[in-house]
């Protein structure tokens, strides 16, 4: 399945999620990649980063 291009219009959240984002990292267990458990990365930024987890869940395919 191919996956469409993806883009978000700019708006006054954009500038909260680059800095969610910002801190996420990850890391491979073998062949699959890890991201940053949510709860590490709400407490590096001091709160839950709901915006860039919003912005990941959509690029979720089922």
């Amino acid at each position: 399945m191919q996956q469409r291009p993806f883009t978000f219009c700019p708006g006054p959240y954009y500038v909260r999620l680059v800095d969610e984002l910002h801190p996420l990292t990850y890391g491979l267990v073998g062949k699959m990649t890890r991201l940053l458990l949510k709860e590490e990365w709400a407490t590096i930024l001091g709160h839950s980063p709901d915006v860039a987890d919003a912005l990941i869940q959509t690029m979720i395919l089922s």
